[in-house]
């Protein structure tokens, strides 16, 4: 009820939109609105990681991609898998497609996750034992996709200065690219080429398509989904 002088006017809103005093239709409602945080470049999450860049996979969602710290990076190199199968993964079968794979690092663990046993995949699984908590939603590490790790790689220098463990981690950083005791220098993405063969990253900057069964570096990072 609205009291307007010494009259008592009836005052309705019946959908979200209208406003009414009476029948007498006066505007449309304004609802609260909470503006949801956005994630930019070289935000700290959860002191854990460092927003390193975006990438949009595609079906259109938008992903931060948080590169973890130094702290949290593999020491030793290990397999990508100790099984040789072709798994449901897209082949990628030049480094100029597997640098445009348009699959997520998440979509890539799931099919990994969800057909096979995680501890015969140990660099997905060293990923996955990660995990971050941002705006109340707890985020699980994922072995990053081609796009998202040259990503890192072309910004290595720069993403170090974000990172508060270098200076007992400095082994580690990503300059380095070898993580420590990780003497090849080589870095693993989750793209694969083909039943005998997966993608990764040397510290040359080169691409190569090598046994999925051998040994190199992990460099975790988590996706975030955000909204421009």
């Amino acid at each position: 009820m609205l009291h307007i002088g010494s009259a008592d006017v009836t005052v309705a809103v019946p959908d979200a939109k209208r406003f009414y005093i009476g029948s007498n239709f006066i505007g449309l409602a304004k609802p609260d609105k909470k503006e949801e945080p956005t994630l930019q470049l070289y935000d700290r999450v959860d002191n854990k990681a460092t927003v390193a860049g975006f990438f949009t996979d595609g079906n259109g969602q938008k992903y931060a991609v948080c590169v973890v710290d130094a702290q949290y990076r593999s020491d030793n190199a290990m397999q990508w898998s100790s099984e040789e199968i072709d798994t449901p993964l897209t082949n990628y079968t030049t480094s100029e497609e597997v640098i445009n794979a348009t699959e997520s690092a998440t979509w890539n663990m799931e099919q990994i996750m969800n057909n096979y046993t995680l501890s015969n995949y140990p660099a997905f699984n060293f990923c996955h034992n990660l995990n971050l908590t941002y705006n109340g939603t707890t985020y699980y590490g994922v072995l990053p996709n081609a796009p998202e790790l040259l990503m890192i790689y072309n910004d290595r220098v720069n993403l170090d200065t974000y990172d508060p463990t270098l200076t007992t981690y400095s082994d580690k950083s990503l300059s380095n690219w070898n993580f420590g005791n990780n003497a090849s220098s080589r870095c693993f993405t989750s793209n694969e080429c083909d039943s005998s063969k997966i993608w990764y990253l040397n510290s040359s900057a080169r691409w190569f398509d090598r046994g999925r069964t051998l040994r190199w570096g992990v460099c975790p990072i988590f996706e975030i989904p955000v909204n421009d």
